[in-house]
């Protein structure tokens, strides 16, 4: 009776022992390849084979399901992730292609104008206003010049007039004199020739 006690309390202690055994490819923090490690390992063995059993094939089983069930779960969360961040990058690059027009555009307003609804460049327009008031100074100048030396002309015009007129004015006062002598002599001539006549 003892012997028989002693029996089963070693056939317990026995299939105690191979359940915590089989219950350790169960339990525990194994990745997938450690814990077929452990069932490997764990299982009974009959010359080159190994017996396992089916409860325990059945929750490995379970629980590779269940990490391919995460992973794929995983998978779809990273893919819905990477859609958005996709998303995201798409509407960043939206924003940045906007943003650089705009830099753009704002670069051709800082840098052009409108001169008669035609963009020009400003420094295009500011060298060529430059050259159109260069040459108006110069034209002014010019006709200063002119000006100037059409007066210094009319003046030395109006000084050799003035000086004709003023020797044209003496000599027909002298004319005119020795015109009036003339007379005078002629009329005393034929004052004397009449009074030669009468004597």
């Amino acid at each position: 009776m003892k012997f028989r006690l002693f029996f089963v309390v070693l056939a317990m202690f026995v299939a105690g022992v191979a359940g915590a055994q089989s219950r350790e490819a169960l339990e525990g923090n194994y990745n997938l390849q450690e814990r077929y490690e452990v069932m490997k390992e764990k299982a009974e063995s009959y010359s080159d084979y190994k017996v396992i059993k089916i409860s325990i094939m059945d929750g490995v089983w379970k629980i590779y399901m269940d990490s391919l069930a995460l992973r794929k779960q995983q998978l779809a969360a990273a893919n819905q992730s990477i859609k958005k961040l996709q998303g995201e990058i798409t509407g960043a690059a939206d924003q940045v292609k906007k943003a650089e027009e705009t830099m753009a555009a704002s670069e051709y307003e800082r840098t052009h104008l409108s001169a008669f609804g035609i963009p020009v460049a400003k420094g295009f327009f500011v060298s060529f206003v430059s050259i159109i008031i260069g040459a108006l100074v110069v034209t002014l100048l010019v006709a200063l010049g002119s000006v100037r030396v059409l007066r210094r002309a009319n003046k030395e015009k109006e000084v050799t007039v003035n000086a004709v007129s003023s020797e044209f004015e003496a000599f027909r006062k002298k004319a005119l004199d020795k015109e009036v002598k003339i007379s005078r002599e002629l009329q005393s001539e034929r004052n004397k020739l009449q009074a030669i006549m009468k004597g």
